[in-house]
């Protein structure tokens, strides 16, 4: 209880965080996780089609939330706190095992309080574990439940393996044991780099029930064998044949190769231990800048952290019996960091990476701070009530940065001027807000930043016609031209400016362009489809727009241009349908009430005629033409 009540007072400003950078295109902009019933085909849909389609299970999370409250922030964060909270139930049940292996040498020292110490060093551990400010990148940034959902599974993986490993005498571990694989499978379901789990179960049993021995490697190598086996073949299976192919082409889309890759890591993974001991919100970032070591001695840290790992693993192994714990957390952490920041092509640099290595860097504090108290407990709890209010503090005012996306990339290029990413992800957050001045000046940095840049001089473009200026618009979208001329946007969006600027018939030409490119691309097809109505081309026109609702029917506006069609041809009641779907997926599109008020009061329903008219005024009160056709008709 007091586990959860410090989940939810730290949590309780993130809940209306909005979705931000990758949460676009996992859940907003994901046609697949919007269900709008539980069938299976639609829940296989949304768990097998789209981005990320081996990680089925938290897809189908976010299908489920979708189905229950639509694009709602609040459900989404709740099923990440509660996530969050569930972890650090399992931290608390494996750290107790931890720590009641840790004591069983001092029971002579602390009797029957044994047990009560390692209950309270659990929940030390567990307590850091979930107010950590780290770890909000794993919470409050709702796509990352990929991230926590793999960790809830691993964990409960671990858990039921200690249970099995407990339960020997009763003839009942092969049942825990199977529940170990079973979890197993769902974290990788999740997340692959769930796949280190069989080395962090391996790590925990030679630890805690085979003493450390070096013979009992030697007896069980081939187990240990086919765990490791186990792990490459699931690492093929992701990476595909040929997974050193596979793992060359990512860096192909990197400013790094892999030996750069390699050498960063080591100043990466001292950074990651001074963010665990400092985490300071002025320190964090969604998008931390890092440098790239080009050598051993560019920058000179690159060597001094290389023999720093080596010095740390290498005290980790030799005081594997006289410091337990200490050897057991620094092998922990490097293991749940060896798949995201070794040899594969990701990001250098990620705060989320730090979720499951937090386990291992909790029991640490827990016993370093138990031993610094003289094992005295009630000293110990007042150091837990520290732990607990200096990090949940710091927690709660880093959740303040994520109220809205401004904030967010605000704070990263406040502490990264230089971040491409953070320059263009700030300008298009100031675009979307109606901020257009403030935005023409971020993408004119990011563009300066990275000159080819081609969603930079897109969005540009997109702001320079905002504010009405065409031809400078139109320079841009022909840079984005020239740096990718397979590009449906850069045409559709050139086409957009040529039409503000009154040149119709070359505006079509490059709708047409577009649609050659991507005969998908709903923005080139509903441009294309709104340019030939107002052309009087009603039957391309129709064609157009039907093929846009193909795509995707929940399309107010293409439903609504639809059924004014329809209303021109004098097919009423498909107009009328047309009409009535716009407005259930816009409850607010007066135009829409209005032409539905049209259609029915030609299809001879005047009293829902002026009941949609009335609708419609509600909304657009000053609209004197369909004032005057109430006082005139109802």
């Amino acid at each position: 209880m007091l586990l959860a009540i410090i989940v939810l007072v730290i949590y309780s400003n993130s809940l209306d965080a909005p979705f931000v950078f990758d949460d676009h295109d996992n859940i907003t902009n994901n046609q697949f996780i919007k269900i709008n019933e539980l069938s299976i085909s639609q829940l296989y849909d949304a768990a097998f089609k789209g981005i990320h389609s081996f990680r089925p299970l938290v897809k189908i999370s976010f299908a489920l939330n979708y189905y229950f409250s639509g694009l709602d922030v609040f459900s989404y964060h709740v099923v990440n706190i509660l996530i969050h909270f569930l972890n650090g139930i399992l931290v608390l049940f494996i750290s107790f095992q931890v720590f009641k292996k840790a004591l069983e040498d001092d029971r002579k020292d602390l009797g029957t309080k044994s047990e009560y110490s390692a209950g309270l060093m659990a929940f030390m551990t567990a307590s850091i574990f979930v107010a950590h400010p780290v770890q909000i990148q794993s919470v409050t940034y709702i796509v990352q439940r990929m991230n926590s959902m793999a960790v809830i599974f691993c964990l409960l993986s671990l858990c039921l393996f200690l249970f099995g490993r407990q339960n020997k005498i009763e003839g009942k571990s092969w049942v825990y044991y199977a529940g170990s694989i079973l979890s197993w499978v769902a974290a990788l379901l999740c997340k692959q780099t769930a796949a280190i789990l069989p080395g962090i179960i391996i790590l925990f049993d030679w630890y805690f029930y085979n003493n450390y021995d070096v013979h009992w490697v030697k007896q069980n190598f081939k187990y240990l064998a086919s765990a490791l086996l186990i792990i490459v073949v699931i690492s093929v299976f992701y990476l595909g044949g040929n997974p050193i192919d596979r793992i060359l082409q990512d860096y192909e889309f990197r400013e790094f190769t892999m030996g750069e890759r390699l050498l960063t890591e080591a100043r990466v993974f001292f950074y990651y231990i001074s963010l665990l001991i400092l985490p300071l919100p002025s320190r964090l970032s969604l998008l931390p800048g890092f440098s790239i070591s080009e050598t051993l001695i560019s920058p000179y840290s690159t060597l001094l952290s290389v023999i720093g790992l080596c010095l740390i693993l290498y005290y980790a192994y030799l005081n594997i019996q006289k410091h337990k714990i200490i050897s057991f957390c620094i092998f922990w952490f490097v293991l749940c960091l060896v798949i995201e920041s070794t040899i594969v092509g990701l990001e250098i640099i990620f705060e989320h990476r730090l979720y499951l290595p937090m386990f291992g860097f909790s029991i640490l504090v827990s016993y370093l701070v138990f031993k610094a108290v003289n094992k005295n407990n009630t000293l110990f709890i007042c150091s837990i009530l520290v732990a607990i209010f200096l990090f949940g503090s710091g927690a709660y005012v880093r959740n303040k940065a994520w109220a809205t996306e401004i904030t967010i990339w605000h704070d990263v290029i406040s502490k990264d001027p230089i971040s491409i990413r953070g320059n263009y992800n700030y300008a298009k957050a100031l675009q979307l807000n109606g901020n257009v001045d403030e935005s023409i000046k971020y993408f004119r940095e990011a563009i300066r930043l990275s000159p080819s840049y081609i969603a930079a001089h897109n969005n540009l473009g997109i702001s320079l016609m905002n504010k009405g200026l065409y031809e400078d618009a139109l320079l841009e979208f022909n840079r984005f031209i020239n740096l990718d001329d397979k590009n449906a946007d850069a045409y559709t969006n050139y086409g957009v400016a040529l039409e503000a600027l009154g040149r119709d018939d070359e505006a079509l030409q490059f709708y047409q362009k577009a649609y050659a490119i991507n005969e998908n691309h709903a923005k080139a097809i509903y441009s294309m489809a709104t340019l030939l109505q107002s052309k009087g081309e009603a039957e391309e026109a129709e064609k157009f727009f039907r093929q846009i609702l193909s795509l995707n029917p929940e399309q107010p506006m293409a439903l609504n241009n639809l059924g004014v069609l329809m209303i021109e041809k004098g097919n009423y009641n498909e107009a009328i349908g047309l009409l009535i779907d716009a407005i259930k997926f816009n409850k607010d599109f007066a135009f829409a009430y209005f032409n539905l008020g049209y259609a029915q009061l030609d299809a001879g329903n005047l009293s829902a005629s002026c009941a949609s008219f009335r609708s419609g005024l509600s909304i657009q009160p000053g609209n004197a033409e369909i004032r005057n056709e109430i006082q005139a008709r109802c």
